[in-house]
């Protein structure tokens, strides 16, 4: 077989030949561009080789050693409330950092190269987000420190550099502390498994989600509201790729989420936590109510799901405040003093924010439908998911504009607990939309869709497991 204009970039393992390779049965004729993934494909006991259509594929000559998975060691990892500093591991439960690697060189030409193709990766994308799920919160936010939070980290280290690749090589020498679980940190490290840094380079550089005011156009976010975002699945769901979806409800409706589309219409991946109450680790819990009940804990630093002490504090203080010390959150104002909208609202919160049972019960109906490292096969995905997600968007949209104070009925406020494990705290069932704040920003839905092959995960995740210290 032979193959040419190829060159192998070390730094991703990646064979590529730009001018195609010989078709088997087909003399004198070449394929078109052909790219493989070499972490899995060892020379010594493997060889590349060419399909039908001009594709690089790898063959297995004998038993190969397996690549030793990541085995971190187990930690207690609970979010500290959102806006308090949470206490980073202790050394008894961190190991010594490991020596830095030095940057990887540059790619090196190869010509008429002899070359076989690779066996499938053993670790999907999946295996690897959930061997890093564990650390989430050390991913996480970090209000009291945002230079130590992994996507502060990104936002500002894009500008200083030249390109992707001092980009990527920089965050060999940067460790991420954060110190609670946040939705949108949680999405940008699940994708930074799938795109690796330098897939992520100009989408920081860009500003990442933006400025929550509208959709950021200059980072690839487009708007999809209602039967639009029903249409742009299905357009996927035709296509045999597998795609990632960064979705992103904006303004006062605030949640961000990851949806992995397998492909061959094989289903889907939902990848997400939610704000000051649980982790990535409880949302791909596998197991039933107890499994989920043993992972609570009083903060981030020692559980994966945890009392809502941030919206419960800030409740708090706001009553404080207002009434000189009289009334806080255990002894709410009386309706005849607040209006009974708002009193519906406190007495609803300062229960739910704290309530253990009702707090794992909502993740738990909400996982064991669309979590738990399940795929959700595609015509299940469309007919519940997808029905509700859309509904959501256009009814956020049409109900929150600037100025919006439109009552939000019974279902919608279910329907985003269903999806997302946990209610919507700036609203409440049959309360205004301003119950809480004015709206001064129109509600938006933005979504971004990357093509992923899934090859690399394995390979992307190096930064995350170094910035943890952990084995790689």
């Amino acid at each position: 077989m032979t193959c040419a204009g190829c060159y192998l970039t070390i730094s991703r393992c990646r064979l590529t030949c730009k001018s195609g390779c010989d078709l088997p049965g087909s003399p004198g004729k070449r394929g078109p561009e052909a790219s493989i993934s070499l972490w899995s494909c060892p020379p010594t006991n493997h060889r590349l080789d060419v399909n039908a259509t001009g594709g690089l594929y790898c063959v297995a000559l004998g038993p190969a050693p397996p690549r030793p998975p990541p085995s971190p060691p187990a930690i207690s990892v609970s979010p500290p409330p959102r806006g308090s500093p949470s206490p980073s591991p202790s050394p008894s439960s961190s190991p010594s950092p490991s020596p830095s690697p030095s940057p990887s060189p540059p790619p090196l030409p190869l010509s008429g190269a002899r070359l076989a193709s690779v066996r499938p990766v053993s670790r999907t994308c999946a295996d690897v987000i959930t061997s890093l799920a564990p650390y989430d919160y050390l991913l996480g936010e970090n209000p009291s420190d945002t230079r130590l939070a992994r996507l502060n980290q990104k936002l500002a280290l894009a500008p200083a550099v030249q390109d992707a690749a001092g980009y990527t090589g920089a965050f060999q020498y940067i460790k991420s502390k954060g110190t609670g679980f946040s939705c949108g940190f949680t999405q940008n490290w699940a994708g930074e498994v799938f795109e690796g840094l330098d897939g992520q380079y100009p989408y920081m550089l860009a500003g990442g989600t933006g400025d929550n005011k509208a959709p950021n156009t200059a980072a690839g976010y487009k708007e999809y509201i209602g039967s639009e975002v029903t249409s742009l699945f299905a357009k996927y769901a035709s296509l045999p790729g597998a795609y990632i979806f960064y979705i992103y409800h904006g303004a006062a409706a605030d949640h961000v989420l990851l949806i992995e589309q397998l492909a061959n219409q094989k289903g889907y991946r939902v990848y997400q936590s939610y704000n000051s109450v649980y982790s990535l680790k409880a949302w791909l819990e596998p197991g039933d109510m107890a499994a989920l009940t043993a992972l609570w804990g009083p903060d981030p630093s020692k559980g994966f799901i945890v009392p809502n002490t941030k919206l419960y504090g800030t409740i708090n203080g706001l009553l404080l405040s207002m009434f000189n010390g009289t009334y806080n959150a255990t002894n709410l104002p009386p309706a005849s003093v607040i209006g009974p909208d708002l009193y519906a609202y406190l007495t609803y919160w300062t229960n739910q924010a704290i309530n253990k049972t009702k707090i794992i019960e909502d993740i738990y109906a909400s996982k064991v439908k669309y979590g738990g490292g399940r795929v959700i096969p595609q015509p299940e995905f469309v007919a519940t998911y997808l029905i509700k997600f859309a509904q959501l968007t256009a009814w956020y949209k049409e109900n929150m504009p600037v100025g919006g104070s439109a009552r939000m009925p019974q279902d919608i406020f279910d329907a985003w607990t269903e999806l997302y494990g946990s209610p919507n705290p700036v609203v409440g069932a049959g309360l205004p939309v301003n119950i809480i704040n004015p709206i001064t920003v129109p509600y938006f839905m933005q979504i971004k869709v990357l093509e992923t092959t899934g090859e690399d995960c394995w390979y992307n995740s190096r930064h995350l497991f170094w910035s943890l210290d952990r084995p790689w």
